[in-house]
Order: structure tokens, then C-alpha cells, then sequence
């Protein structure tokens, strides 16, 4: 009877070692996949305003792209008329000297006849 008590009880010790060790364990792995759902939404959101700043930044470059692009244009369309300006002088320049030419040209004619 006495080995049956000792037995019972080492029995007893034994499942409530078990016990403890799974207790254990399920608190080991609780904490486990506490901490990873913390680091997930510590990356989720770290992700998240990493996504907003380059969004913004790239929103803030597309926008000064766009200006340089309307300072450009608008550079581009005074130098093209500036340019047209000039040749027109110089065409004007060039008519009125063919003018002149064609006047002396028409003189020397009438002297010649």
C-alpha cells in the first residue's frame, strides 16, 4: 500500500511537472506571438509612413518638374520670338537695301538709254 502512494504520488508529481512545463511553454509561446503581432504593426505602420513620404516627395518633385517645364516653355517661346524678330529686321533690311539696288539699277538703265 505504501508503494502504491509513493507511486500515486510520484504519478502525481510527475503530471504536475507535465503541467507546468506546458503552462510553460504556452506562456513562452504566447509572449512569442505577442511580440510578433507588436513587431508587425510596428513594421505595418513604419512601411505605411514610408509610403506617405515618398508619395509626398514625389508629388512635391512631379510638381517642380511641371513648373521648370512651364519656365521652360515659357523661356523657349520668348527666345523663338525674339529670333523671329531678328530675321524679320534683317529681312526688312534685306528688302530695302533689293529696293535700293533695284532703284539704282533702274537709274543706270535710264542713263544708259
Amino acid at each position: 500500500m505504501l508503494f502504491c502512494l509513493c507511486t500515486a504520488a510520484v504519478f502525481d508529481f510527475q503530471q504536475a511537472r507535465a503541467e507546468q512545463e506546458e503552462e510553460y511553454i504556452s506562456n513562452t509561446l504566447l509572449r512569442k506571438i505577442q511580440s510578433l503581432k507588436k513587431e508587425k504593426e510596428v513594421l505595418a505602420t513604419t512601411y505605411e509612413q514610408e509610403e506617405e513620404y515618398l508619395t509626398n516627395d514625389l508629388s512635391r518633385k512631379l510638381a517642380k518638374l511641371r513648373e521648370e517645364k512651364m519656365q521652360l516653355e515659357n523661356t523657349l517661346e520668348v527666345e523663338q520670338q525674339n529670333q523671329i524678330a531678328k530675321l524679320m529686321k534683317k529681312i526688312e533690311k534685306l528688302e530695302h537695301e533689293t529696293c535700293k539696288k533695284q532703284a539704282a539699277l533702274e537709274q543706270v538703265c535710264i542713263m544708259l538709254n
